[in-house]
């Protein structure tokens, strides 16, 4: 049997190498608040253990932190981050009519999918399909026990 290596969220997440994102807020006039990437993940994982996320919500997110990057540099971040959690069972992907409550889980490879379906990345109208996150046990137990430095 061949050893294969864990994958990390570094990998998954960057080939630049890169493990730090940067916002600066003007505070008091210093601009020099740093967000690093095992910050940024906590805060979207977090997010999913509070209650369940539209998808565009993860985006917004993204957008308010890393202001200095672009929509698409953040929508393709938001891919990345949201992948390796499918991948490694912390999060489930449901479906369902915004304004519903009636949630429908997306299979693996479904959710896969919908992550590439850029109509899923903007806030729905009343009555119009969405992508909502939610955790999964195994993600609150990753979130709650800090393990996410085993993997970045």
């Amino acid at each position: 049997m061949a050893y294969r290596k864990r994958p990390t969220l570094r990998r998954a997440l960057y080939e630049n190498k890169s493990k730090q994102h940067c916002r600066k807020d003007t505070i008091a006039g210093k601009s020099n608040i740093k967000i690093n990437m095992k910050e940024l993940v906590y805060k979207i994982l977090w997010s999913t253990i509070e209650d369940f996320v539209g998808l565009w919500e993860i985006l917004w997110e993204l957008n308010s932190v890393m202001s200095e990057n672009g929509q698409i540099e953040n929508q393709e971040l938001a891919k990345k981050i949201l992948r390796y959690f499918l991948d490694q069972k912390l999060i489930k992907l449901y479906i369902n009519k915004w304004g519903s409550d009636d949630l429908e889980e997306l299979q693996f490879k479904e959710a896969i999918k919908i992550l590439d379906d850029e109509k899923y990345w903007n806030a729905p109208k009343i009555n119009a399909l969405c992508i909502k996150i939610g955790n999964t046990e195994f993600g609150e137990k990753f979130y709650n026990q800090d393990l996410l430095g085993d993997f970045i």
